[in-house]
């Protein structure tokens, strides 16, 4: 997953056009301050939907993790259901608080994007 997202960034960074990084060289802006005042902020707001479907596509992947028996919630709800013999309704919270988070990272990185869009209405 790391992979994917340093890949992400790369391609973010990479499709910011080499013109923004020379015209801020060329006000006077050091390196430093040209690539967090014109090129990052360019980059983030490119790559912002990628994050959003790789940070989704973690949230879903934690429930993998209950096979390599790291305690996470697919795992503690196994343990629950397994020592109160109701599975149906621990597995349906669960899946739920699966479902909620998914849809408040999703909204929450649509917001952003909305948010960091020029000229869409705030």
């Amino acid at each position: 997953m790391t992979a994917y997202m340093a890949e992400v960034y790369r391609a973010g960074i990479g499709s910011v056009a080499q013109g923004q990084l020379e015209a801020a060289q060329s006000l006077g802006l050091s390196v430093r301050h040209s690539w967090a005042l014109i090129v990052l902020p360019q980059a983030f707001r490119i790559a912002l939907p990628a994050i959003g479907s790789l940070l989704v596509a973690l949230l879903k992947a934690t429930a993998i993790l209950s096979i390599l028996s790291v305690p996470e919630l697919m795992r503690v709800t196994t343990r629950i259901s397994n020592y109160t013999a109701r599975p149906v309704e621990f597995y349906t919270v669960t899946a739920v608080v699966y479902v909620l988070l998914g849809m408040i990272v999703s909204r929450g990185i649509h917001s952003l994007e909305r948010y960091l869009t020029p000229g869409s209405s705030k």
